[in-house]
């Protein structure tokens, strides 16, 4: 009888240690499929931006970006006044080297400031701009932009309105990912800072306006 409680116990340690190296190699391939699966993506995502930034290819595409500007002069009291920043930039560019690129776009820039009921500030400035970029194959993006454009600037105060319009200078610096949708568009979400500085057509004065703001923008490979 001993004996025989010997030899169950032996097959149920056996059969233990069966299961075990079972679910050992189960969970390896488990792993290793999607260790697979993984790399699988990440080839991809080297072979779109391959794509998309090979020398010699052109492209075009469309920002939005949103955020908090900073206006230096004097306006209701304050020496600095916060606003709301909105930008709309379609462009087009060219990759004159794998994954460095260069281009114009059409800069649509609009800021408000809203005091109280009846008092507020706007801001609108049209620019065309020059801009550099650099992508690396790790999805990193950089952007360096300047410009030149019209506008005009809003105030309202109780009830009474007055428009002045200026010519000013735009540049920008931007750095954020970059994530390639397919072999022809990717997807950008980049932290940019803004400036701007402008002179009145009326008057012999200046200002200034500097802004952070996240954009995130569309890239499509023309040809």
């Amino acid at each position: 009888m001993h004996r025989i409680f010997s030899i169950l116990s032996g097959i149920k340690v056996h059969h233990s240690i069966s299961s075990l190296f079972m679910l050992f190699f189960s969970m390896q391939q488990v792993y290793s499929q999607q260790d697979t699966a993984k790399l699988n993506i990440i080839n991809e995502e080297i072979d779109n931006y391959l794509h998309i930034t090979k020398k010699n290819n052109f492209v075009t595409g469309l920002d939005f970006g949103m955020g908090i500007g900073l206006r230096n002069e004097n306006i209701n009291i304050e020496s600095a006044t916060a606003i709301v920043d909105f930008t709309i930039s379609p462009k087009v560019g060219y990759y004159f080297k794998q994954g460095f690129s260069t281009g114009f776009d059409f800069d649509y820039f609009a800021s408000v400031a809203s005091f109280d009921y009846q008092n507020e500030y706007q801001f609108l400035l049209q620019s065309y701009n020059i801009f550099f970029k650099y992508q690396s194959p790790k999805g990193f993006a950089a952007e360096i932009a300047t410009g030149y454009g019209t506008g005009k600037e809003k105030y309202i105060n109780n009830g009474s309105e007055e428009d002045n319009e200026f010519g000013g200078y735009r540049y920008s610096l931007a750095a954020g990912l970059s994530s390639y949708w397919s072999r022809n568009v990717c997807f950008e979400l980049m932290l940019k800072y803004t400036g701007s500085q402008a002179s009145y057509e009326t008057v012999e004065e200046s200002f200034y306006l500097n802004g952070l703001s996240l954009n995130a923008g569309i890239t499509v490979k023309i040809f």
